[in-house]
């Protein structure tokens, strides 16, 4: 079955009302045991922080939102930017990997980020391979680095790996 065609996909700050959206995501059954649950009070926590980013993947075409993503400026800290979570509608379609993109471009661009980093469940094997398909591999930080990253990211999961992802030369 031929791949279908990317829509041209934008960025957009969450506001509450897509909360709905973002709570049906993080809840349904296949994104669930690789999300930890936040509140709609924690969302819109990280939605008024200064030193957070929650966005809408949208369809530039026609505005749909199909994900959500949520990262943490840490660069003023010297850890980079660390993404909390990304979370896309539909998977396979390439759609995740082009929105992760566009937050590396923002925080190696924009930023001037050192590094990005994630941590991801050590069995959600399908979105290592994503990540690692875009640069992203098994963090060797210093253990000083790693565990100030892990405080300043409010803890890492349990059975998590984490991943970092430096600017291309």
């Amino acid at each position: 079955m031929p791949r279908q065609s990317q829509p041209p996909l934008r960025l957009r700050p969450t506001s509450p009302e897509d909360l709905d959206f973002v709570l049906f995501l993080e809840r349904r059954p296949d994104n669930h045991p690789y999300i930890l649950q936040w509140s709609e009070q924690d969302h819109l926590a990280a939605i008024a922080a200064e030193d957070r980013a929650h966005w809408i993947v949208e369809n530039a075409s026609d505005n749909s939102p199909l994900g959500y993503i949520i990262v943490y400026d840490l660069v003023a800290k010297g850890l980079g930017v660390y993404l909390k979570r990304i979370v896309i509608d539909e998977k396979s379609r390439r759609t995740g990997r082009l929105a992760l993109q566009m937050v590396l471009d923002h925080a190696f661009s924009e930023l001037g980020a050192a590094f990005v980093s994630l941590a991801v469940f050590s069995d959600n094997v399908r979105a290592q391979r994503a990540y690692e398909s875009i640069g992203f591999a098994e963090a060797s930080l210093p253990s000083r680095v790693s565990e100030a990253l892990e405080d300043a990211a409010g803890g890492f999961p349990e059975n998590s790996v984490l991943m970092c992802r430096f600017p291309c030369p």
